[in-house]
């Protein structure tokens, strides 16, 4: 396995094993402040005489050897935009080859500084009436929070206590234990007493992690029950729509348990987050942190909880090493979402939806071009670059594809779901690599004739194709209406009907959209604004309750040049954070003949709006500098 170089820290030479953290969270200053204390386990054969670690964003007050009850001196290097900086604790006595170390660290983070955190004020939020506060640590973010050895290959148990104003609530990626079960261990340099107006939240995470899924939200937060195993936590006026969308969670989970085995992690919780969270969801353990865009009240969107609860074994259990193998995480999500989706809700969905991911990479191949590094399924990242940069439709559906490219090749099915079930069980709470898949499938199946792993691997553009694709049936109709309209745009030919796409399910909508959007792009069609205004008078997609439809259908209309969703889109970018929403729509802006300028207009109005990651790709988006 290759050495992460996302990481300062060296995990051969002392590796940590276990986190606690005290905390508190302080709206006020919109600083989160406290001490971190590592449990570190020395590997080195040879005496070490420092301990490094990460950092980004944070100011270190003070580091104690927790062992000696000493002070350690440390050393915080030059800042790496991506990296941050470098921690060096100096200690004040060798340490061998199972020495174990204890080291507390007192450091702030402050909200201006870290690109994990976001304090929200209370109009920011649904209620109105309270601040809010939430972390997204994924990629190479966790040392904007607390000091450590930020890297998946070393992975933590952890517990926490948590200081906040009353009447918030905190939450996090871990059990929450009431403060009288809770030991002198956990948070064990909180305060002795807790300040008049504060209340204290304590967590256990008994399962290491890799730091990325170190989660924090503090709110006015409320919570119900949705399955035996699960609850739904959000604001109180999401509270009754969530726990709707939502109440088919446990069947999602017994689907995939079906397939790949116990679920190890106890609770299965859900996390509606504000408008501004960059992500449709985040597999943090116990607790998944989900947009509210999933909640439309059709549960069109729940898919996107499937593919969470995949990451429950593949990422949070199954971890990668470095972020090169990110397929491995995302790739076998996609792919065991769609056999969860086939176990719940039928081979028809689930080809629709394949069908769908298999057109957006084939669109990405050709956005990018088939010989660009980005399109491998395990790039060569050097150090300085940032991960969040090659999170792209390349690690989830090219990852996904070749996992239905060896299902196929290993005779279905039939053969290849035991197979699955089995590399799962084998690596369960372990590091992977792609090397060892390799090794592990070709242990198993021996050499197969016409596959080349490493050409799979490593070649860009696709170098795999199936040999067995055929139509699924329900995207007959799409096609025969994606025709209509195109002959109907291009030659004035036909008849378009609002019948056209009665019953349809969203997932055939979003197809449609999806093949005209690419028929735009490859210019095989050409659209004008009287044409998708007249579009969206006979089919109605601008009224539509599914983000994916509308953001699609937008996306077409600023390719046709129609200035009528100009102001819809706005709206959108200026109270949504979604990545997978606004990125797209400011991309299209940005190179549109009506909206360069306001592109950039909303970004310069919106930007304090998002989170700092979604602040960061957009900017890269606009060529703007950050």
């Amino acid at each position: 396995m290759g050495k992460d170089l996302s990481t300062y820290s060296d995990i051969s030479d002392v590796v940590t094993r276990s986190i606690d953290l005290s905390l508190d969270v302080d709206f006020e200053t919109l600083e989160v402040r406290g001490w971190t204390t590592l449990q570190l386990e020395v590997l080195a054969k040879e005496e070490i005489r420092e301990v490094v670690l990460d950092a980004k964003g944070l100011e270190i007050q003070a580091v104690v050897d927790d062992t000696l009850d000493t002070k350690l001196d440390f050393v915080l290097g030059e800042d790496n935009k991506v990296m941050g900086r470098k921690l060096t604790i100096l200690l004040s006595q060798g340490a061998r080859a199972q020495d174990s170390l204890t080291i507390s660290i007192q450091h702030t983070v402050k909200a201006e500084k870290s690109p994990a955190v976001q304090f929200l004020q209370p109009h920011q939020t649904v209620g109105g009436q309270h601040p809010y506060f939430f972390t997204q640590c994924h990629a190479i973010n966790a040392r904007s929070i607390v000091p450590c050895q930020d890297t998946p290959a070393a992975k933590v148990t952890y517990t926490a206590c948590i200081n906040v104003k009353t009447p918030l609530k905190a939450v996090m990626s871990a059990l929450a234990i009431p403060e009288s079960a809770a030991s002198r261990g956990i948070g064990k340099r909180r305060a002795s007493t807790l300040a008049s107006g504060f209340q204290r939240f304590f967590f256990e995470q008994k399962i290491p992690i890799c730091t990325y899924l170190l989660a924090l939200a503090v709110g006015d937060l409320v919570s119900a029950d949705i399955g035996p195993r699960s609850s739904v936590w959000c604001e109180p006026g999401v509270l009754k729509a969530a726990e709707e969308e939502f109440v088919g969670t446990e069947k999602f989970l017994a689907a995939a348990e079906s397939l790949v085995g116990e679920y190890r992690w106890g609770r299965y919780d859900l996390l509606i987050l504000p408008p501004s969270f960059p992500h449709g969801g985040m597999e943090n353990p116990c607790l998944t942190f989900v947009t509210p865009t999933l909640v439309v009240g059709d549960r069109s969107m729940v898919h996107v909880i499937a593919h969470e609860i995949a990451h429950s074994w593949f990422g949070n259990s199954l971890s990668i090493g470095n972020w090169e193998d990110v397929w491995l995480s995302e790739g076998f999500a996609v792919f065991l979402e769609r056999k969860i989706i086939e176990r719940v809700h039928g081979l028809d969905m689930k080809e629709m939806h394949s069908t769908a991911g298999r057109s957006e990479l084939l669109l990405s191949v050709e956005r990018r071009g088939k010989d660009h590094p980005i399109t491998r399924l395990v790039p060569d990242l050097t150090a300085d670059e940032d991960p969040d940069v090659w999170f792209s439709t390349f690690a989830y559906e090219k990852g996904c594809l070749f996992l239905d490219y060896l299902e196929e090749k290993v005779g279905g099915p039939a053969v290849f779901e035991p197979f699955l079930k089995d590399y799962t069980q084998e690596y369960a709470m372990k590091t992977v690599s792609s090397a060892l898949f390799q090794q592990y499938f070709e242990k198993r199946f021996g050499n197969i004739d016409g596959l080349d792993f490493d050409d799979c691997l490593k070649s860009p553009g696709l170098p795999f194709e199936l040999a067995n694709n055929p139509t699924p049936r329900l995207v007959i109709p799409a096609l025969k209406v994606q025709r209509e309209i195109t002959d109907y745009a291009m030659a004035g030919k036909g008849e378009l009907r609002e019948e056209d796409i009665a019953g349809w399910s969203v997932e055939q909508i979003i197809f449609l959209l999806n093949a005209l959007l690419d028929s735009q792009i490859s210019a095989s069609l050409s659209l004008d604004a009287s044409t998708t205004r007249e579009l969206d008078r006979i089919y109605r997609f601008s009224s539509l309750k599914n983000g994916t439809c509308v953001n699609l259908w937008q996306l077409i209309c600023i390719s046709a040049g129609d200035s009528a969703v100009l102001d819809p889109v706005v709206e959108i970018l200026r109270n949504h954070g979604r990545l997978r929403y606004v990125r797209p729509l400011y991309r299209s802006l940005y190179t549109s003949t009506i909206g360069r300028q306001l592109a950039l207009d909303t970004y310069e109005a919106s930007k304090s709006f998002y989170h700092p990651l979604t602040a960061k790709m957009v900017a890269m988006d606009l060529n703007l500098e950050t």
